[in-house]
C-alpha cells in the first residue's frame, strides 16, 4: 500500500538523450501523511491571554518536520531504504516577538449599539470575528480594509442596507459593516493612537457619536491608524445580539484622552421633493422617506502626554442634506 503511494509521486524529465527518474516532495508529504501525523508537529505561533485588564503572552510552540526534499532525492537514485531527518520548524511570531511588543493591559474599549436580529447584524459579527486579534506592531499603520478584505457571500457576509450615492438606501453585501468601523475608530480615538483615516457616513446616523465615527466600503473608503508608540497594539473584539465593543490592549506610554463636544457649526434644513404617483387620489400625499438634516460639525480630542503635555485635535465634519421624497397624485 505504501509502495503504491509512493509511486504515485514518481515522474521523468529528460537531461540530455536520457530519461532521469523524479519524485515530489509535496506529492510525497501527501502520500506520508498517515505515517508523518505521529512524527511532526506543526509550529505554533506565539499568542495573548487577555485576562481582564491585563494580558499575558502564550509561548509560542517550535515544530518539527521530516526532511522530505532530500528523502525525495535519495528515492530518486534508487535508494530502496531511505533515512529521513527530523528538523526543527521555527513559528513566524515567536515568544520573543511576542515579549517584545510589550502588551501588558487595557488601553482603551469601546462600545456601539444596535437593534438585535437585521441582516446588517450578521455582517457586524463577521466583520468583528475577522478583525479579533489583529496586532498592529510599533510605526504600523493599521488598515481595516485590508484586514477585512472585500465583503464576499463565501466569507459569510449577507445582503443588506447601505447608503448609496444617491442618499438613498440600497441593498449590498457586507451592509453594515461600518458599525464595526465606527466603534474601531472610537477606541483608537481615545487610546490616543493617530488617526490617519476616516470618512464619516454621508448622512447623520443617530446611533453613533455625531461627527466621531467612520464608514467603510471597499477598497474606495477606508480606516486607517498608525500605532504611533513603542509598544504594539492587540485588537479584540466582542459582539451580542444588541451591540460590538472593540478593545486595544497594549501600552500607549501614559497618555490620557478627553473628548469635547459634538459641536453643531450650522445645519441645512430639509427640503421636500415630490414625485408624482398615478395611483394615488388627486392631493393625496405619500412619504416615500423623512430626509436628513445636513450638519457642520466639530469635535476635539485632548491628548495628555505623560511628561504632562498636551496635544488639542479639532475633527471638523459636514453631514449631507437629503431630502424629505413624498409620492403625490
Amino acid at each position: 500500500m505504501l509502495f503504491r503511494s509512493v509511486a504515485r509521486t514518481l515522474g521523468v524529465r529528460p537531461v540530455g538523450n536520457r530519461l532521469e527518474l523524479t519524485v515530489d516532495p509535496n506529492a510525497l508529504r501527501a502520500a506520508l501523511a498517515p505515517t508523518l501525523a505521529p512524527i511532526e508537529t506543526a509550529p505554533k505561533d506565539a499568542d495573548f491571554a487577555v485576562n481582564g485588564v491585563t494580558v499575558s503572552v502564550i509561548p509560542s510552540v517550535t515544530g518539527r518536520q521530516v526532511d522530505l526534499v532530500a528523502v525525495a532525492d535519495r528515492i530518486a537514485r534508487g535508494r530502496h531504504r531511505v533515512r529521513g531527518r527530523i528538523f526543527e520548524v521555527n513559528p513566524a511570531h515567536d515568544t520573543a516577538w511576542a515579549e517584545g511588543l510589550h502588551i501588558t493591559g487595557l488601553v482603551s474599549t469601546y462600545t456601539t449599539e444596535h437593534p438585535c436580529c437585521a441582516p446588517r447584524v450578521t455582517n457586524i459579527h463577521v466583520a468583528a470575528a475577522a478583525l479579533n486579534g489583529a496586532i498592529v506592531e510599533p510605526g504600523q499603520t493599521f488598515s481595516l480594509n485590508q484586514r477585512l478584505g472585500p465583503r464576499t457571500l463565501e466569507k459569510g457576509y449577507v445582503v443588506a442596507p447601505q447608503i448609496a450615492a444617491n442618499l438613498d438606501y440600497e441593498d449590498s453585501v457586507g451592509g453594515g459593516v461600518s458599525q464595526v468601523s465606527t466603534t474601531l475608530f472610537n477606541a483608537v480615538f481615545f487610546g490616543g493612537y493617530q488617526d490617519v483615516t476616516h470618512t464619516v457616513h454621508a448622512l447623520y446616523i443617530s446611533r453613533y457619536p455625531m461627527g466621531r465615527e467612520a464608514t467603510l466600503n471597499y477598497p474606495s473608503i477606508d480606516n486607517r491608524f498608525r500605532n504611533d508608540t513603542r509598544n504594539g497594539v492587540l485588537i479584540r473584539t466582542a459582539v451580542s445580539g444588541t451591540s460590538v465593543t472593540v478593545s486595544l490592549y497594549g501600552n500607549n506610554e501614559g497618555r490620557t484622552v478627553r473628548a469635547e463636544g459634538p459641536n453643531v457649526l450650522g445645519t441645512t434644513p430639509i427640503t421636500v421633493e415630490y414625485t408624482p404617483d398615478p395611483t394615488l387620489p388627486a392631493g393625496v400625499e405619500k412619504e416615500l422617506s423623512p430626509g436628513h438634516i445636513g450638519y457642520v460639525v466639530e469635535n476635539f480630542r485632548i491628548i495628555r502626554y505623560a511628561d504632562g503635555t498636551e496635544r488639542r485635535q479639532r475633527f471638523v465634519e459636514r453631514y449631507q442634506m437629503a431630502p424629505r421624497k413624498v409620492a403625490r397624485g
